[in-house]
């Protein structure tokens, strides 16, 4: 929001208003997101579910894409990457105050180095569309993702 200050003078009398302007772009939180199982072999797939908000006061401008991102913990060299992309809203993006909740299945690349990994989704990955707050877009799922090398856990 924006405020100003507007003085108008006439006739020897002046007068002020306060005046605030709403922001009224869409705006894109991720308001949950989880993952299982809590360990895996590459290759295999994860489950994650997530919600997304738009909690500006403007819809979105369609498509609206939703990235779930792998990232290695600090001991893990090497490897941070998006695993899936996925498209929400719809033909018409999300309208303000709509949520979205999802269940994907992204596959653990294969080749990744065995350790542990962040789940991170992230809305407008690709910064496509204008927001009130383009900084409260990620949000990280809670714990972490064990990750062994190939084979399978079956």
């Amino acid at each position: 929001d924006r405020s100003c200050t507007i003085t108008a003078s006439y006739g020897g009398k002046s007068d002020e208003h306060n005046l605030t302007i709403k922001n009224v772009l869409p705006d894109y939180v991720v308001q949950s997101a989880s993952f299982s199982p809590p360990y895996l072999y590459t290759g295999e797939k994860v489950n994650v579910k997530f919600t997304v908000k738009n909690q500006g006061g403007l819809p979105s401008n369609p498509p609206s894409y939703v990235t779930i991102y792998l990232d290695s913990l600090a001991n893990v060299p090497g490897y941070s990457a998006p695993i899936m992309t996925v498209k929400v809203g719809g033909t018409l993006g999300l309208y303000s105050g709509q949520s979205v909740t999802l269940t994907v299945s992204p596959t653990i690349p294969s080749g990744i180095p065995a350790g542990k990994y962040y789940i991170r989704v992230i809305a407008d990955y690709y910064k496509t569309e204008k927001e009130s707050n383009e900084n409260n877009n990620v949000l990280e799922a809670s714990g972490h993702l064990i990750v062994y090398a190939g084979g399978s856990i079956l």
